[in-house]
């Protein structure tokens, strides 16, 4: 009865959405990141300028029209391809998993940078484990936040599915880089970043969609200091059956996972959420250990320590999420409440949204959203296609070839407009996707001590010897756990 009765109120805290009394703010609601905050629609909408930056330039729809105009003159009807990736010129890989490849790509119409993961159905051990590895594109299908990656088409061949992401091009490859350069992170700095991948997980939380493999390699950054929260092979739709899927990466594992118990997703998030804090605050990870008998065990028994010099509310936060009972862990709602969230995941200056995922979004006036889609049909219509079909993907939330032409192309037009006022771009020297999380990310559970901040490596574990564990319907399993529960059965 006890355990029943754990059950149900774990359930009410993570799962229900709900009020928070006299904020005025619903807790189920797609809440927005400090990046989209800066992209509300501007005051003055008499005007129809577009917002482009923090301090309010502007880009007038007159200007847009022009920078379309122009991009239509050398526009061509696409021909017959033989394959909808032939679209893409394919560029240099820049990351390798267990089922595929990431590649830097351009779109040849709009010409375009984006990133495509390709997995090789010839990897997948049987058509269920291929069912698993498409269900990464159906999630991503549901999301569209700022401080989450987007998806703009999946192509599937007989051979593969590739999956056609937004580009993000930064000074680091991921936050694990970044931390690793500065060691550690003061608490202003990484509550600005903590605040953008909260509201993310918040937004997925309140769609009922659970990660189940936050960490920092899978928090990209841009030039601005934006996050994209990527890697969704692992996510889930949390019903009402727990899961028992065994995934993740070993130092953000939650203990419920390592115990092999079921389990419900949100506390896992927060729980790896409460991990990728402790790390940028610390510079290392609260679980630390020479091999990985010692870190489950040290994971299940949930003691850790934090240095003196974090303030009191970071110590609370800490400790409220990564308390070993899923019960007693604050919900991803009761993070963002919290006072140390509140006092520095506001701390980010404001920075503007690509046009494309405003309109995206909705966060332009009504009057505005007209008439630019106004222009995008004619645009389109350069293109070869016709305003009935652009209107059906839109309003349908297709993600296809057409709706992929129609973001490229106003991104385009955007970038012409910010060149011709002589606005640079953010400059593009390298791709920045981390390789597939169907592969354990993380060789070394051991990611640094107090003294040497984040020093370790991070490469794959060998897999020839080790068993895949059966998947169930709900992700896929990491095969290199399958010792954990003879291990914890030895430290008994």
């Amino acid at each position: 009865m006890l355990a029943e009765n754990k059950a149900a109120e774990l359930q009410r805290k993570q799962m229900v959405p709900r009020m928070l009394v006299g904020r005025g703010e619903r807790y189920g609601a797609p809440p927005r990141c400090k990046s989209a905050a800066s992209a509300r629609t501007p005051t003055n909408q008499g005007d129809n300028e577009l917002e482009d930056t923090a301090e309010r330039r502007t880009v007038p729809l007159v200007e847009m029209q022009r920078a379309l105009d122009d991009i239509a003159v050398l526009a061509e009807a696409p021909a017959e391809a033989a394959s909808r990736l032939d679209k893409y010129a394919l560029g240099h890989v820049v990351g390798t998993g267990t089922f595929g490849l990431v590649r830097v790509a351009t779109h040849r119409a709009t010409r375009q940078l984006v990133a495509i993961k390709s997995y090789e159905r010839s990897r997948a051990k049987d058509s269920a484990q291929w069912k698993r590895l498409q269900g990464e594109a159906r999630v991503m299908e549901r999301l569209d936040h700022p401080c989450i990656i987007r998806l703009f088409e999946a192509i599937e061949e007989p051979a593969a599915l590739h999956l056609v992401m937004e580009h993000v091009a930064g000074d680091v490859a991921n936050l694990c880089e970044h931390v690793k350069r500065q060691r550690r992170l003061r608490e202003k700095d990484a509550g600005a970043l903590f605040g953008q991948v909260l509201a993310a997980v918040v937004y997925m939380h309140g769609l009922h969609v659970v990660h189940r493999d936050i960490k920092l390699e899978n928090i990209l950054l841009d030039t601005r200091g934006g996050v994209k929260l990527v890697d969704f092979g692992f996510s889930a739709l949390q019903t009402a059956r727990p899961f028992q899927t065994f995934c993740g990466t070993p130092c953000y594992m939650a203990p419920e996972i390592i115990h092999r118990k079921t389990y419900w997703g949100p506390p896992v998030d927060v729980w790896s959420l409460g991990v990728l804090l402790y790390a940028m605050l610390c510079g290392f990870f609260p679980f630390r250990a020479r091999n990985y008998s010692d870190l489950y065990r040290k994971i299940v028994k949930g003691a850790f320590d934090i240095p003196a010099s974090l303030s009191a509310d970071a110590h609370d936060l800490l400790r409220s999420m990564l308390a070993a009972d899923p019960v007693m862990r604050l919900t991803v709602f009761d993070v963002r409440a919290h006072p140390w969230t509140r006092r520095f995941a506001a701390s980010r200056p404001r920075q503007p949204l690509p046009l494309y995922r405003q309109l995206s979004l909705g966060t332009l006036p009504p009057a505005t959203i007209d008439e630019l889609r106004r222009l995008m049909l004619v645009a389109m219509g350069a293109f070869g296609v016709a305003p009935a079909t652009v209107t059906a993907s839109l309003q349908e939330k297709r993600h296809d070839g057409i709706s992929t032409l129609y973001f490229l192309l106003l991104k385009r037009a955007e970038a012409t407009c910010r060149g011709r006022r002589g606005v640079r771009d953010d400059p593009l020297p390298r791709a920045v996707v981390v390789d597939d999380c169907n592969a354990l990310a993380a060789a070394s559970v051991r990611l640094g001590s107090p003294g040497n901040g984040l020093a370790s490596s991070f490469a794959s574990l060998p897999r020839d010897d080790l068993e895949l564990l059966e998947p169930e319907e709900d992700g896929v399993s990491n095969g290199d756990m399958r010792d954990v529960l003879r291990i914890l059965e030895r430290g008994r």
